[in-house]
């Protein structure tokens, strides 16, 4: 009670562990500086230190960076007594070291050697340098600082389906500026909303070719990607009728969408009769949206087109591989964190994932679970650098970092933002067979079967 009556004023973003603070989002370091090997060395003021230095040598003929790290001159921690614990976390080519001591605050010298038989290493090691990440905490108080963001997350009222308003928020390309609510959970939170369909039978007959049925999910987890990618419509459906057929039995709704135990459906794309999706939607903590299209977009769809390219792709799996690239879209635009629980909560800027934090997180997966690893980022970036791919999964993550900056002069932030092109393949399954070709997340397959409708332009741009 203590931490949620704290939170929901926004007054701190604190845990409590004994008598020291143990920040929510703490395990997530910021980044200290880089250490270039012949370029000069990082220094930085710490809680235990008034100035730590790192320095890092790099070994080529070994692929060895050695990180030396020095601190002396100690400052008044505020902790009590001659000792001080915090963490440095050293990342280099996909290799990672920590710094876990419990330093004595007259004096602390460490070497660390980081090592990896890559050639990309010694690239990364050698254009980006030493990446420092510091945290105030030593590794017990990261660890207690990921399992109170944990309970924070699933415990808390972390639903902001206040914050946003779905048609708003869509109307600026092509939707209406009104939307219909689905489902009994649903509370409308501004003057757009209508009143809620009654029934099946009133959704379906209100529904046309190209309509856009968007979600909110009330889950915990749900609502904490919502916050992340800024935006309350966690999932899309989209309708497909026949020429003549609109509003009527014939009409079904299809989406891309993970399997769940609460959903009666397969993995990935597919499509139910209208009437049907309406009664699962009843059953599932939703907030559900009708979107229509504006009538000067809807004058331009070919409903027979769009039925058939909603068809065309059922059975393929949801498309996790290139899910991710949708929100880790540009520098300065990277998800920030909620540090409190209230509807109007602001974003905690201390702790936003970096960059740098992504790129050793990527890499440091594909070097641990290099299965997970490559599913869920290494094919996206393989084909953003254009590598023609041969066995499942083609280049190592630091190996397309290394290919993007030496081929196509771009740093990881570019590389990361490069918008997906609907020709890419990745290596999936479809009615449970092994398939290589395009893959869907929610998003993408509505895009791609609005497009091939006429609701939206053909140009590369969409």
């Amino acid at each position: 009670h203590r931490r949620h009556a704290r939170a929901s004023t926004g007054a701190s973003n604190t845990g409590e562990v004994g008598m020291a603070p143990v920040e929510y989002w703490q395990f997530l370091p910021p980044l200290a500086g880089r250490a270039v090997p012949g370029a000069g060395s990082v220094a930085f003021p710490t809680r235990c230190f008034k100035s730590v230095t790192v320095s890092a040598t790099l070994d080529k003929s070994k692929m060895e960076l050695t990180a030396e790290i020095d601190a002396l001159n100690a400052a008044d921690s505020g902790v009590g007594g001659s000792l001080c614990a915090e963490t440095l976390v050293l990342y280099a080519g996909g290799a990672v070291s920590i710094d876990l001591a419990l330093w004595d605050q007259l004096w602390h010298k460490q070497k660390l050697k980081i090592k990896k038989g890559h050639s990309d290493f010694l690239w990364d090691a050698e254009t980006n340098g030493l990446r420092v990440f510091y945290s105030t905490q030593p590794v017990l108080g990261t660890i207690v600082s990921l399992l109170e963001t944990a309970a924070y997350c699933l415990t808390s009222d972390l639903s902001f389906s206040g914050r946003l308003d779905p048609a708003t928020e869509m109307n600026g390309a092509m939707m209406a500026n009104s939307y219909t609510p689905i489902g009994t959970g649903f509370v409308p939170a501004t003057a757009n909303a209508t009143a809620a369909y009654p029934d099946a039978a009133a959704f379906v007959a209100s529904i046309r070719s190209g309509d856009v049925l968007a979600a909110t999910r009330l889950g915990p987890v749900d609502t904490v990607f919502n916050f992340l990618q800024s935006e309350n419509v966690a999932h899309v459906s989209v309708v497909a009728c026949p020429a003549g057929g609109e509003g009527t039995a014939s009409c079904v709704v299809c989406e891309s969408r993970p399997q769940a135990n609460f959903w009666l459906s397969a993995n990935g794309v597919q499509c139910h009769a209208a009437a049907t999706w309406f009664q699962l939607v009843q059953n599932i903590s939703n907030n559900v949206v009708h979107l229509p299209l504006r009538d000067d977009v809807r004058a331009n769809v070919n409903s027979n087109a769009l039925m058939a390219e909603a068809h065309e792709y059922i059975g393929i799996d949801y498309g996790y591989q290139n899910w991710g690239f949708a929100w880790l879209d540009g520098d300065g635009n990277m998800p920030c964190f909620p540090m409190s629980a209230a509807p109007d909560a602001v974003v905690n800027s201390t702790h936003c994932l970096s960059f740098d934090l992504a790129q050793m997180a990527f890499a440091f997966l594909d070097d641990v679970l290099p299965s997970f690893g490559a599913y869920f980022l290494g094919e996206g970036l393989n084909n953003r650098v254009q590598h023609t791919k041969g066995e499942f999964p083609g280049l190592r993550v630091t190996a397309c970092f290394e290919r993007a900056w030496t081929e196509h002069g771009w740093n990881t932030t570019q590389l990361l933002a490069q918008p997906e092109v609907d020709t890419w393949t990745y290596y999936s399954l479809r009615g449970g067979e092994i398939y290589n070709g395009t893959v869907y997340s929610a998003a993408k397959y509505v895009c791609t079967v609005l497009r091939a409708g006429g609701a939206l332009p053909t140009t590369p741009a969409y």
